[in-house]
């Protein structure tokens, strides 16, 4: 019974300190759910990697080796709900259709180029429905240089999102007609076609702890950020620290699109916010005298 009780009280006091590394790691703030959820996760990588002391995996979080960080990665990927689907949040895709790219696409004509990043992408199927849209709204693209980027802190995700390869379940809310025209049928799954594809780069980047702008990961200069999602499950302090470092790798007059009530009025810093029927989206603007609408 001793025993038990020790390795007991080992277990919660790991549970403790990890829960503390994750939200200095990731800025997630730990609900209740989310830490039974981490004890369990805890248990399952200890017993896969065959570790019956506490302070055995504690130790190999914290030691900054390439085991420590793939650990990480492990962790981060049970913990972490990737949960999405293809043109998730109908409102805010039909303002992206209907209005924020095509005055973005008009914008840049002269320059021909456009840059936007799907921030917290999980399996890429935002990042992937955003480069269907902007086939569908610049068809002769040859002479632009388009550049869709997919990140996630999830390198298990990214991996996935990489191949592009998804079941029906991914569709659930989109038109029957768009796997016709973007993916093709393979052994009971449905693969993207070539030429989607080849727009969308993927990398594992975390928001909270990564620098950027950073032009070395191509992290600068974006026309459209969507960061859809994320914040519900930062501490405040984190949301208005990534905000930050969002709105400094905007270009001007570019937007910023989260997810619905996910921004605090005092984390806003240097972004309007713009009002429409569908969505509330926020904007980078040169000359700040207040919201517009």
């Amino acid at each position: 019974m001793g025993k038990e009780n020790n390795a007991s009280a080992g277990t919660d006091a790991l549970l403790q300190e990890v829960s503390q590394l994750v939200s200095s790691w990731t800025g997630i703030r730990l609900r209740d759910e989310d830490t039974r959820k981490l004890g369990k996760s805890l248990r399952q990588r200890m017993t896969c990697l065959k570790f019956t002391d506490p302070a055995m995996y504690l130790q190999l979080l914290t030691c900054k080796t390439s085991d420590g960080l793939t650990e990480w990665e492990q962790l981060v990927s049970l913990l972490i709900n990737g949960e999405t689907y293809f043109f998730r949040d109908s409102g805010q895709f039909t303002l992206l259709k209907k209005t924020v790219l095509p005055e973005l696409i008009e914008r840049r004509k002269t320059m021909r180029s456009l840059r936007i990043w799907s921030a917290g992408c999980s399996t890429g199927e935002e990042a992937y429905s955003l480069a269907i849209l902007v086939d569908q709204l610049l068809p002769l693209r040859e002479d632009w240089r388009v550049y869709i980027l997919g990140t996630d802190v999830n390198s298990r995700a990214v991996r996935h999102a990489q191949r592009g390869i998804y079941n029906q379940w991914a569709f659930r809310l989109v038109d029957s007609g768009l796997h016709q025209r973007y993916f093709h049928e393979k052994s009971g799954q449905w693969v993207l076609k070539h030429d989607i594809r080849e727009m969308v780069s993927f990398r594992c980047v975390n928001v909270f702890r990564d620098i950027f702008p950073s032009p070395s990961v191509g992290i600068y200069d974006m026309d459209l950020i969507l960061c859809r999602n994320v914040f519900l499950y930062f501490h405040h302090h984190a949301i208005a620290r990534v905000v930050e470092k969002m709105t400094d790798t905007l270009t001007y007059g570019g937007y910023f699109i989260t997810g619905h009530n996910e921004l605090p009025p005092e984390t806003l810093g240097q972004l309007q916010t713009r009002i429409f029927p569908d969505s509330i989206v926020y904007q980078r603007a040169e000359n700040l005298q207040g919201s517009t609408s």
